[in-house]
Order: C-alpha cells, then sequence, then structure tokens
C-alpha cells in the first residue's frame, strides 16, 4: 500500500474541509466494508454479477481516497468476475484484496483517531 498518497488525501481533506474529514473517513471505512463483505458473499455463492458489481464498487471508493493498490486489486476482481469466472483464481485475489482492505482500513481507523 502506497500510504502517503491516502495521507496526502486525508491532509488535503482536512486543510480544505477541516468540519467534513471525519465524516468521510466514516463513510470510507462503512463503504470499503460493505463492498468487501459483498464480494466475499457473493465469492462463497459464485454469484459473478454481484462480484463484478461490488467489486466496480470497491475500486470506486478505494481510487477516490488514493489506496491505489486496493483500486488495482478490485480491478483486477472486477475483471475476472466479468471474464473467465475462475472461481479459484477470484479466492487468490479476494486474499490479496481483503489483506490491503485491512491495511487501508488500519491507516483510515489511525487518522480518525488523530483527529
Amino acid at each position: 500500500m502506497n500510504v502517503h498518497v491516502l495521507m496526502d488525501f486525508l491532509d488535503d481533506m482536512r486543510e480544505y474541509a477541516p468540519g467534513s474529514v471525519a465524516g468521510v473517513v466514516d463513510s470510507v471505512i462503512r463503504d470499503m466494508k460493505v463492498h468487501c463483505q459483498t464480494i466475499k458473499t457473493a465469492l462463497e455463492a459464485a454469484e459473478f454479477k454481484t462480484i463484478e458489481l461490488s467489486s466496480h464498487a470497491l475500486k470506486s471508493v478505494a481510487g477516490q481516497v488514493g489506496a491505489m493498490s486496493l483500486a488495482q486489486l478490485s480491478e483486477d476482481i472486477e475483471d475476472t468476475s466479468g471474464g473467465s469466472k475462475d472461481t479459484d483464481k477470484l479466492r487468490e485475489q479476494f486474499a490479496s484484496l481483503e489483506k490491503e482492505y485491512h491495511s487501508v482500513l488500519k491507516v483510515l481507523e489511525d487518522y480518525k483517531r488523530s483527529l
């Protein structure tokens, strides 16, 4: 994870919209949790369209806050679920995504506590 890009985004938010930073961080955390859980559940049920849509949404949220590694992993899952639908590959990709998600989540939660 490139923490610097994520931290730059959060610092910019703090500078230009100091009263809304906590709300934005809460919203990002909530959205990321929902999309990750949806992908996980859909993967267990082999619901490829749901995986594709949720990974696309997660890619957008991650990209908006500068979590580019998480965005790329989400895009990889989106591509696989919309293309080959290789369940084994999706499981491997999700394991990587989940690890990155937890890293990003920790940074966001730590940042929020520092406000």
